[in-house]
């Protein structure tokens, strides 16, 4: 099933989903995949209308969703494609449905600071891809801020940043996402993306993830849903979720756990 809305009317009272005038500026087009993501698509689009650069069009990319996500974004002016398929589809899918210059893949649980695309677009030229940090809100759980702190530390290895500001043009050459993966794409795309020779670019800018886990069972269940994709003998490792294991997965998590939570885990042991 593939379905699309009209380009309804945005926020502002008549300029939709492209929000200037300014046609010598570059149009970029922000693919956003959702499923269920009430809880955070209005604050994701709402940081993304409210950049100060203003030539973007926003597109949604639904997988039918059983909640309010399609009836949000459509009332904030966003194009929205309802399909059936994980992550790369979706965003693939929004690929081809885009206008601009320049794809920039945003998940519907995160958020924007102002001047993320004006950022991207000074650092890209001469480039073909930029890095934006990506970075979790740390809520009020030890779950939460272990989270956020793994996240720092990884944003600083270059085998875990990933290209999502990107030429469509060179988004086109090398091939978009794979459609075979729901965890872990924009890491292989990066991957494919500097096999063929393309040059990214650092923002300096920082967008954030709404949607971190709290406890140690929102943990485990985002892990468990992600492992059948990640349990791939990539580097002789095994991959769990965003856990990057040896052998004994099960009890290297669970010494992670208790090493990081251990009043509320003590019960497993």
């Amino acid at each position: 099933m593939l379905q699309a809305n009209q380009r309804l009317r945005g926020p502002g009272g008549g300029k939709g989903l492209r929000l200037s005038s300014l046609d010598h500026e570059p149009l970029v087009s922000v693919v956003i995949p959702s499923r269920n993501s009430a809880r955070t698509i209005d604050d994701c689009l709402r940081s993304i209308i409210l950049q100060s650069y203003k030539r973007i069009e926003i597109i949604i990319v639904d997988c039918i969703s059983t909640d309010s996500t399609r009836e949000i974004a459509q009332r904030m002016g966003a194009l929205v494609i309802s399909q059936y398929g994980e992550r790369s589809v979706a965003k693939n899918l929004g690929a081809k449905f885009a206008n601009g210059k320049y794809l920039f893949f945003v998940d519907a649980d995160h958020k924007l600071g102002p001047d993320v695309i004006a950022s991207c677009i000074k650092s890209i030229d001469g480039f073909d891809g930029v890095l934006i940090n990506d970075q979790d809100i740390s809520k009020d759980s030890k779950v939460s801020r272990l989270v956020a702190s793994r996240r720092k530390v990884l944003s600083y290895d270059p085998l875990h940043v990933a290209v999502r500001f990107v030429r469509r043009d060179v988004f086109d050459s090398v091939g978009g996402f794979d459609p075979d993966l729901y965890a872990g794409e924009d890491l292989d795309f990066h991957r494919r993306f500097l096999r063929h020779g393309f040059k990214m670019v650092d923002s300096w800018v920082t967008d954030w993830h709404m949607g971190s886990p709290v406890n140690l069972k929102e943990l485990l269940n985002r892990n468990l849903y992600y492992s059948s994709n990640n349990l791939l003998p990539l580097d002789g490792s095994i991959h769990f979720g965003s856990f990057r294991l040896g052998g004994g997965v099960t009890l290297q998590l669970l010494i992670c756990c208790r090493s990081f939570f251990s009043d509320s885990c003590q019960t497993l042991f």
